[in-house]
């Protein structure tokens, strides 16, 4: 008894401290890993193979061995090191917890298995030889219960289980996309598939799960590719007493969810979900003994971890520039947190992004192709498709200062509303005076009463009718506050009437278009030096292109070492980056600049924290550099600044060495390398020209949000510490102001 109350006793405590460490949507900050660094995020790539290829059991000839062993495990770990892997965070351990109860009958198994979350919206699961599944943040973000989770993870369990992953190896090119890599790292033949969802059904109903849930998994397969939720959006969703967009501006026509289950999958590797489901069904019918089991961790617990996925896979979405499926998300989001100042956060950098991309005539890359649009959000993705540069910047900055103005003392909303500022006073021919005082409603109560005031008033206006002049004609067609000038069709120029007498908007308007002025003069006036001038000019001004390096933030350098053919040498790869690492540190060091180094190689020492925090650089870094002509608005930029703070220094610094050896003597070098008198000089410096190097570095400004200035050297020599640290030494001299 007294055992009964204390567990009770418990139990209330823990549930008490789960509770108070949820996280609150109304300002949801993106989920950060916890607790010790795990080993597989500290043994080195080159350990793992080493380990591996001492335990590993297969057909395969010792050099495929070598191949697949070297070509997992690096590959693995680059997405390990990503950016996008988390580990001790709420979603990994709901994942974990699920998995105990999933492999409660096989102990043995479960100590073998580590399970992670990736920030992903690609909806997946994918298992590898090295014992680790991973789980995508898409993936939890569209499943419906705990017991949907407890399938999908079997079925991977199958597949360690089955060393499946061994039999259909595909190596990676380092090259490829992150989510193309996940997509491609979780396929397997058809029989394979079979076999896992076979083995996975068994596994399932052993951990006492409830039978009729097995087919709901294939259905959240089946529509994983369509937003979170299949909700209608209304026409009027923009409208606010200061919006007003015409509802023809929306389409009516309607776009039906295309997928079927029967999909001819004559040539995919994949079997189609009506054959998957059938065989897991067919599976279950061999099972006497069923649990009744949705949840056993608890629904609200599956709900909140659910709402932690989801509002992930709205940062992933801002981060890769898709804003048309970012906007239909937060639509979805808002209806349950309308207060969340990070939805409004996201909203407005949605739509700053949109005038970013739109500036650059790039804005369909933001949006998904028609041929993808099925379901309610098509309606959003139609409207988003036909604005044209006045319209998609107005209604952009309409929406970005009411973001503003429901968290005025925000400050990341009001950074973004002066990139808005910038950006609708870039549009070409936009002026203040095309804008209207007052907004299309007052405009159309206006019109009315003047109607009215026609009516009654008719003789006295025919008798004080003045002579108008073409200036009084012209005015007073371009006046939108005339009644006779109300147009639907340029709904656009009502949008910003509260603006129009707004003292700040007016001086941040003035501020964005000296700017431009002074950058636009500045141009002309180096347009009209002759090449001489020119030159000099560049020499003398070279030192604006440099950049304050007294205190930086050396993040992750990246090296690859590849032979002739460009295939990359694995291990040669690893010790690379590391020597890079290590030299780019010295070089730095000698020249008396103060170097924090943020890389894997540092992990040992800096822990979770600095994980972290290197995930958040390298997540700035792809955003950047996605579309380095355009400036885009950090998704991470309250977090960037609270992390400039810590460090004392804005300055991040990136870099890159590849490396490859060939030789490749003509005829006439191999003549004159056996000439005399100078044999050893002759071959010593032809077996140099074999080096193939090249060094690239950017700094990234965080205050700035661009690419301050960068660097890129090709060189012959042999490649070692000592050479890599002079030439990096070069590097920072020529780019340091200091």
């Amino acid at each position: 008894m007294i055992n009964k109350i204390a567990l009770a006793i418990f139990s209330l405590i823990a549930l008490s401290l789960y509770s108070y460490s949820q996280q609150d949507f109304n300002n949801f900050k993106t989920l950060k890993s916890a607790g010790d660094v795990p080993n597989d995020f500290l043994m080195k790539t080159s350990e793992k193979v080493e380990e591996s290829l001492r335990t590993i059991e297969t057909e395969m000839t010792a050099r495929e061995e070598v191949k697949f062993v070297e070509g997992v495990n690096y590959n693995f770990d680059d997405l390990l090191h990503s950016g996008l892997v988390m580990y001790g965070d709420e979603i990994t351990e709901y994942i974990n917890d699920v998995a105990d109860k999933v492999l409660k009958s096989e102990p043995k198994l479960r100590r073998e298995l580590r399970f992670y979350t990736i920030k992903s919206n690609a909806t997946n699961a994918l298992s590898t030889s090295q014992g680790i599944i991973l789980v995508t943040t898409g993936l939890i973000s569209q499943l419906t219960n705990e017991a949907q989770l407890a399938y999908i993870l079997a079925h991977e369990v199958a597949h360690f289980k089955e060393r499946h992953v061994i039999e259909t190896f595909e190596k990676q090119s380092a090259r490829t996309r992150y989510n193309d890599r996940i997509q491609s790292m979780a396929n397997y033949s058809k029989e394979k598939e079979f076999e896992a969802d076979f083995i996975g059904t068994d596994i399932y109903s052993l951990a006492g799960y409830a039978r009729e849930h097995i087919t709901s998994v294939f259905d959240v397969l089946m529509y994983s590719y369509l937003p979170i939720d299949e909700i209608f959006f209304p026409k009027d969703y923009f409208n606010t007493d200061l919006c007003y967009i015409p509802e023809e501006r929306f389409t009516d026509e309607s776009y039906p969810i295309q997928v079927v289950e029967d999909y001819d999958d004559t040539y995919s590797s994949h079997p189609n979900i009506r054959k998957r489901k059938e065989k897991a069904l067919e599976a279950a019918k061999d099972i006497i003994k069923w649990g009744d089991a949705t949840y056993y961790l608890g629904e609200d617990r599956f709900k909140y971890v659910r709402q932690l996925a989801r509002f992930e896979s709205l940062r992933t979405d801002l981060l890769n520039a898709q804003y048309g499926n970012a906007l239909y998300t937060i639509f979805v989001l808002e209806k349950e947190f309308p207060e969340s100042v990070y939805l409004h956060r996201m909203k407005a950098q949605a739509w700053l992004g949109l005038m970013a991309y739109k500036a650059a005539r790039d804005v369909s890359e933001t949006i998904k192709s028609k041929k993808y649009w099925e379901g309610e959000s098509a309606r959003l993705y139609d409207f988003l498709k036909k604005l044209d540069a006045e319209e998609l910047e107005a209604i952009a900055m309409r929406i970005i200062e009411d973001c503003r103005k429901q968290f005025p003392e925000d400050k990341e909303l009001n950074a973004i509303w002066k990139k808005a500022v910038y950006y609708l006073d870039a549009v070409d021919d936009f002026s203040l005076s095309n804008y209207s005082k007052i907004s299309f409603y007052d405009a159309v109560l206006k019109a009315e009463d003047s109607g009215n005031e026609e009516q009654t008033e008719e003789v006295v206006e025919n008798e004080e009718k003045k002579e108008q002049s073409k200036y009084d004609r012209i005015r007073a067609k371009k006046d939108l506050t005339n009644p006779e000038n109300l147009d639907t069709n340029k709904y656009y120029r009502y949008l910003l009437s509260d603006l129009m007498d707004n003292d700040e908007f007016l001086a941040q308007m003035r501020k964005c278009r000296d700017k431009r002025l002074d950058k636009k003069e500045k141009q002309a006036a180096y347009d009209e030096l002759s090449k001489k001038e020119k030159k000099r000019y560049d020499k003398e001004h070279a030192y604006d292109q440099r950049a304050d390096l007294s205190k930086f933030i050396l993040v992750e350098p990246y090296g690859v070492k590849a032979r002739n053919n460009m295939e990359i040498k694995y291990a040669k790869t690893e010790e690379l980056q590391e020597t890079f690492k290590s030299a780019s540190v010295e070089a730095a060091k000698e020249l008396g600049l103060e170097t924090i180094s943020v890389s894997k190689f540092d992990l040992a020492q800096g822990g979770t924290k600095m994980f972290n925090d290197k995930n958040v650089f390298t997540s700035f870094l792809i955003q950047v550099s996605q579309k380095r002509e355009i400036d885009v608005f950090p998704v991470d930029y309250s977090i960037l600044n609270e992390l400039k703070s810590d460090y004392d220094t804005k300055k991040l610094v990136f870099s890159i060495v590849e490396h490859q050896y060939h030789l490749q003597f003509t005829q006439y070098e191999v003549l004159l390398m056996f000439a005399l008198p100078a044999i050893p000089y002759r071959f010593v410096n032809l077996l140099f020209k074999g080096n193939d190097t090249e060094i690239n570095m950017i700094v990234l400004d965080i205050d700035k949000v661009e690419i301050e200035t960068g660097f890129s050297r090709v060189y012959r020599d042999p490649i070692n510490f000592y050479s890599l640290k002079a030439h990096m030494m070069d590097i920072y001299n020529q780019l340091n102001t200091k």
